[in-house]
């Protein structure tokens, strides 16, 4: 089935530069086409995964372990892709949100955390929702490791707790948040041996 929006045109240039992930659904939460960086993510070549229920688009595990799929859970009424869609209205300001979503990848679920950005758009005489997802999970996941008090400002939590918590994020996200300083014990430790000056 062919996208809403042509591959040639303007506003298909404008989605796909976009870096989120970009959807245009109908009022009944079907994908009618998305930008490249949803496709991609999807794996999903342009018209595969058109005019299917958002939570089959998405992989969503409550819609594939359910015989009628999605919008018949006992999870779509609390869905926020759906309350999105339902909440906006056209000259209304877009609704943001943040969703947790489990999503099937590969042979396992995944959790993730999204926020949902969701918009009223007129196009060619149809009632759609444009619905922005930004994958926010890196983010809340450093939140709970680095708990901070909104009283006071401290972490509630014992330092070595935190830091313990701090190391095995590391380990799940090598690379994104690495640095090159090193601590005072292993400056101590690495530090070339001072040249000392002595009797001839």
């Amino acid at each position: 089935m062919e996208p809403l929006i042509p591959e040639n045109s303007t506003l298909r240039a404008f989605l796909d530069a976009i870096p989120a992930l970009v959807f245009l659904a109908d009022r009944d939460v079907r994908v009618l086409d998305a930008n490249l960086a949803a496709r991609q993510w999807l794996s999903a070549e342009p018209g595969l995964q058109l005019r299917r229920p958002g939570g089959d688009v998405l992989h969503c595990v409550f819609a594939r372990d359910s015989h009628d799929g999605c919008g018949t859970t006992e999870a779509c009424p609390t869905c926020v892709i759906r309350e999105s869609v339902a909440s906006v209205r056209p000259g209304q300001p877009a609704t943001r949100r943040v969703a947790h979503m489990i999503l099937e990848a590969a042979d396992r679920s995944e959790d993730r955390w999204f926020r949902v950005l969701a918009s009223p758009l007129a196009l060619d005489g149809q009632d759609l929702v444009l619905l922005v997802l930004e994958d926010v999970t890196q983010l809340i996941e450093l939140r709970e490791v680095l708990p901070v008090c909104p009283g006071c400002g401290t972490s509630p939590r014992d330092a070595a707790e935190v830091l313990r918590e701090a190391q095995l994020y590391l380990r799940r996200h090598p690379g994104h948040w690495s640095t090159h300083e090193l601590c005072p014990d292993c400056l101590r430790r690495h530090a070339p041996t001072p040249w000392r000056e002595g009797p001839l």
